[in-house]
């Protein structure tokens, strides 16, 4: 991606909440972690990119099953076809990749075929360090001590500000490609996707597609990174101001879990498309996603490959994919990593920068194609079983970016792909070790981003932050009974301290029932709802578009019986 293109990309760290419930027993020691495969695709399987005759409603036609009969036999191959971008997955036995490919490029079957190329493998972008409690730099840095090195003032992403600002929202759902997550963490589970059961899919079950709705990591969880999955999702939305561990950039968002690693640790190209064909269909069933987080890659690809052709449909719909530029200290201009060296417009390919504004020395760099830095050593987030771990890594540094797009997105929810990665490129912090490095030459900055319409990036962060106070909502409550409404005047008990007018700009959806507002007042209709107490929350903005959020807590009350035994009228004398 060239930085002349609109390109996403932004940073954020793990964050420390009000109150921290971390301590030392809670931290797991990671071991030294590397792994790549022997070859890098999979033996006697391929990608195939289709040509409009070759699918009709998911299934193959006629005339190319027929031909995949002749050439392979009936029963010697097994198909996945990924309709969201006309492509498919191959694997046929008795056959090397090598050979497959040929056959594809025959001119039999070009009336199919568009291209074809190996079913690649990827590999997770981490890097590890000893794990010990400490402060989380990313967040706020003062120049503290992590991990027995010394930091600099200011060399963070602004996270702190940036949350007078907004700090996320449920009805965003950012999909997680990684090695599962545990949704029952106690930091990750209010936060978890809701569309089904287990808050996502398993992707990675066996190779013939047969997988199941449970996206929960394989265990020993040390075992070939099953951890990473986890750790990933913590820095993109562990629950804020929950009194328990950490936060994520985004404090309230919805995780969607997509397991794509198998249990040997690897991904395969064929899983990947397979998630990425199931958000896809999602997105056209009206669901919120905003963000793909990628932090994985892999030496193949290339440029239109089918790949490629999914990520690009993808930001047709409005989701930014946001990939890791990889942890071997190289220029991926001239040795690509894939999906982070696509040239698709909406990735966001991140860098990983330390806690001295340098670039981390396992990082991979590219002019011309990676678009920003993030922080991405010694981040502590999530780890199975209510754990907590410090990881190292561009996969660290992507989850910073694509928590920032659930905040941009929040913020500015009529944003596409391309201007989302402005607000992000645009506004960071331009440093020197990152020149000629770096398409933006910047360490993303969520506060910058987000006052990207109306503040002026070059302004001093200190004059910024003192120009407005951000409004102050309170909780209110309410009384209904079953299937009637009720009106809150949510407002009357909220203020702003410069006196600046506010006004009610977003609902959280209710578990149950519906919910109506104007500027300052919420209707909620107990329609459907059973006798109980129900919770959501609501957000406020003034005329500068900082903003605070509450909760209202609505007591649905069981409605009287008016169908007893009554007298019909007084009695008297005749």
């Amino acid at each position: 991606m060239k930085f002349s293109k609109t390109t996403l990309s932004a940073i954020l760290s793990v964050t420390i909440v009000s109150t921290l419930s971390l301590n030392a027993a809670n931290i797991v020691k990671i071991p030294a972690f590397t792994k790549k495969p022997a070859i890098n695709y999979a033996q006697s399987e391929a990608i195939l990119q289709l040509r409009k005759n070759a699918i009709s409603k998911n299934m193959l036609t006629a005339s190319f099953k027929n031909l995949l009969d002749r050439t392979f036999g009936s029963d010697n191959y097994k198909v996945q076809i990924f309709s969201s971008f006309w492509a498919m997955h191959i694997k046929v036995n008795g056959y090397s990749t090598k050979d497959l490919l040929k056959i594809f490029k025959n001119s039999s079957f070009a009336s199919f075929v568009e291209s074809a190329s190996p079913n690649y493998i990827n590999s997770i972008s981490q890097a590890t360090n000893d794990t010990y409690y400490s402060k989380l730099w990313a967040v706020e840095n003062t120049g503290q001590n992590v991990n027995n090195t010394s930091g600099t003032n200011d060399a963070d992403m602004d996270t702190k500000e940036a949350w007078d600002i907004e700090s996320g929202n449920k009805n965003v759902i950012v999909a997680v490609l990684d090695t599962g997550v545990d949704y029952t963490h106690e930091d990750l589970k209010d936060n978890m996707y809701n569309g089904n059961a287990k808050h996502g899919y398993d992707f990675a079950g066996d190779n013939d597609g047969n997988n199941d709705d449970d996206p929960m990591p394989d265990t020993p969880y040390d075992e070939n990174g099953h951890y990473h999955g986890t750790h990933v999702a913590g820095i993109i939305g562990a629950v804020g101001n929950n009194g328990k561990g950490i936060s994520g950039v985004a404090q309230r968002v919805s995780i969607m879990a997509l397991k794509v690693f198998r249990p040997n640790g690897y991904g395969y190209n064929s899983d990947i498309l397979e998630a990425l064909d199931y958000i896809s269909k999602k997105v056209d069933n009206g669901e919120n996603i905003v963000a793909v987080n990628a932090s994985f890659g892999g030496s193949g690809g290339s440029q239109d490959d089918s790949m490629d052709k999914a990520i690009e449909k993808l930001g047709s719909q409005g989701v930014v994919f946001c990939a890791a530029a990889g942890n071997d200290s190289k220029n991926i201009d001239n040795d690509p990593v894939y999906p982070a060296s696509y040239d698709a417009s909406n990735i966001i390919a991140v860098a990983a920068t330390d806690q001295n504004d340098q670039l981390a020395s396992f990082s991979n760099w590219g002019k011309n194609s990676v678009d920003i830095a993030a922080p991405g050593k010694n981040i502590l987030s999530a780890y199975p079983e209510n754990k907590y771990a410090y990881m190292d890594g561009t996969s660290m540094a992507t989850p910073q970016i694509t928590g920032l797009v659930a905040l941009l997105k929040t913020k500015y929810p009529s944003d596409d792909p391309n201007a989302i990665k402005d607000k992000i490129l645009n506004y960071g912090d331009e440093l020197s070790s990152l020149e000629g490095k770096i398409a933006s030459n910047a360490r993303a900055n969520s506060y910058k981003a987000l006052i990207a319409s109306n503040e002026d990036p070059n302004k001093d962060d200190e004059d910024q932050t003192q120009k407005n106070n951000p409004p102050q909502a309170n909780d209110d409550q309410a009384n209904v009974k079953e299937g009637e409404s009720v009106t809150i005047k949510a407002l009357e008990n909220d203020s702003d301290p410069d006196g600046d007018e506010i006004k009610i700009v977003s609902v959280e959806n209710p578990s149950c029932g519906s919910v109506s507002h104007n500027e300052s007042e919420v209707v909620f209709d107990a329609k459907d709802c059973d006798e109980g107490t129900y919770r959501f929350k609501y957000r406020i903005e003034d005329t500068q578009q900082a903003s605070d959020e509450a909760t209202i807590e609505v007591k649905v009350e069981a409605k009287e019986d008016n169908n007893g035994w009554g007298f019909f009228g007084g009695g008297g004398n005749s």
